[in-house]
Formats: C-alpha cells, sequence, structure tokens
C-alpha cells in the first residue's frame, strides 16, 4: 500500500463518486469549495493506494498556515466499503505523519456520541470515537457544535501535544479562515469541556 497526493482531477472523481456514496448530503462540501481552497493551497488530498492505482482510502484535509507552521484539520475521511474493517483505515491513520510531515498539528472531529438519544446511532458514534483512539488520534478536551452537530475535537499529536486552550484557539481560526464572520457567530460554538 502506498499513500500519495491527489491531483485535483483525482479529488474531483473522488467527490463526485466516493464521497456522495460515503458521507451525507448536507455533509458535503461543494467540489468549488475544495477547488478555491486548493488553488489557495489551503486544502490538500491523500489517498491510499493498493497496487498501482486500486484506491483504498482517502483523506481530504483543510490547511490553516500560522507561524508556528501548517496545521491540519480533516474534512474526510473514508475507507472504500469493500475494505472497511480490515485494519486499513487505522494503518492509513498511523502513517499520516511520514506522510504530512511539515504538520504542526492534524485535528480531528468526531460526533459527539454522549449528546446521542437513539441508541443505534449512539453505539454508530462511539464506534468512530473508538476507531480514532486506537488509532493514536487523542480527545483534547475542547467540545464544539458546528451548524447544529455537536462534535468533540481530537489531535493527532505530531510534533507535541497541544494544550486544550491552544486547540480551543485552533481549531477556531480554521473555521475564521473558512466562514464569513456572521456565519461564524452564529453557527460555530468552540469550548472547553467542563
Amino acid at each position: 500500500m502506498m499513500i500519495r497526493d491527489l491531483s485535483l482531477q483525482e479529488m474531483k472523481q473522488i467527490h463526485k463518486t466516493c464521497m456522495k456514496r460515503d458521507f451525507p448530503a448536507n455533509e458535503l462540501r461543494p467540489f468549488q469549495s475544495i477547488q478555491a481552497l486548493h488553488a489557495q493551497s489551503r486544502y490538500r488530498g491523500l489517498g491510499l493506494f493498493g497496487g498501482r492505482d486500486e484506491l483504498l482510502g482517502y483523506g481530504f484535509f483543510a490547511l490553516l498556515r500560522r507561524e508556528d507552521g501548517v496545521h491540519y484539520l480533516f474534512d474526510y475521511l473514508a475507507i472504500v466499503p469493500e475494505r472497511r474493517d480490515s485494519g486499513i483505515g487505522t494503518e492509513f491513520l498511523l502513517r499520516l505523519p511520514r506522510e504530512i510531515p511539515d504538520a504542526a498539528s492534524i485535528l480531528g472531529e468526531v460526533e459527539n456520541p454522549d449528546l446521542e438519544s437513539d441508541p443505534a446511532e449512539q453505539a454508530v458514534k462511539q464506534r468512530r470515537l473508538q476507531f480514532y483512539l486506537r488509532s493514536g488520534i487523542q480527545e483534547t478536551g475542547v467540545l464544539s457544535r458546528l451548524f447544529g452537530v455537536d462534535y468533540r475535537v481530537m489531535e493527532f499529536p505530531v510534533r507535541r501535544q497541544h494544550s486544550p486552550e491552544e486547540i480551543q484557539e485552533l481549531y477556531r481560526d480554521f473555521y475564521r479562515s473558512f466562514l464569513p464572520k456572521p456565519v461564524f457567530d452564529r453557527m460555530v460554538r468552540v469550548e472547553l469541556a467542563p
């Protein structure tokens, strides 16, 4: 297996096919937004391939460049359905620090299972959280509510583990860089866990 950068054309194809299968329509960023961020060097796609060109999985990241380095935020992560539950997702995550050596941090969001009232949905969200924890991604003590969805903010420490306060500010900076101020003020809440 190998991990490599995806071209914009490959990202477009993955968006059109895989992502529409792997994510609910209301969670998909329009490709025009990905294209615009990519043109500004603020978006990156990595593909996990078996053999020459068999796509096994992909990770799409938003990038934030600050004085302390380049910070990555998972926008999407998926393994193709026929290869899920095979350990490939964990391997993909464990190899990320080597594949993106410029990363000052790698952040992610996991829907908060503690705030789910439906037992079946809560179990799904808990499995997702456990997958990330098994892969070395750590809870940060930061909670967010984005567009009405509650998340736990996670960090894959690559150089050092950031404090909850640092993560809170970094995470806010990501969303401030994407959203107009009125939308950010209305739709984004980021707080330290009690």
